[in-house]
């Protein structure tokens, strides 16, 4: 995460592949784990939040980001991306304060995010 969140809100080289003519590089649809948030300006979100979302959607591969950092259930559809934060894995002691899911993506591209404890399901069809 230390190329995306640079100090001067460039993007490094390793986003630029998804824009332009080099977006090709991702054949095949994709979804992007990312620690920090992409959807959000405050202090849980990375700097440079939206130049790196607008690189993703300019791919048109992205189906979704999954993220964390703020530790709470939120879903946000934004340029046509599913964003969904997770709750922390462990916020306290015991199951209860647990959170975990698992993913399932469709043949016909719907998503379907299946929550444990705390965690949310979500169900995306196809958009």
């Amino acid at each position: 995460m230390r190329a995306i969140n640079n100090p001067l809100g460039q993007p490094p080289k390793t986003l630029r592949v998804f824009g332009g003519a080099n977006h090709r590089i991702l054949r095949r649809q994709t979804i992007s784990l990312v620690s920090q948030r992409l959807d959000v300006t405050d202090n849980h979100g990375v700097r440079n939040s939206a130049v790196v979302r607008k690189q993703l959607e300019r791919s048109g591969r992205v189906l979704a980001v999954f993220q964390g950092h703020s530790h709470k259930n939120d879903l946000r559809d934004i340029g046509g991306i599913h964003s969904c934060t997770h709750v922390a894995m462990v916020e306290g002691s015991g199951p209860g304060n647990n959170a975990y899911s698992t993913v399932t993506v469709r043949g016909d591209g719907t998503l379907e995010l299946h929550g444990f404890r705390q965690q949310r399901s979500y169900h995306w069809p196809k958009s």
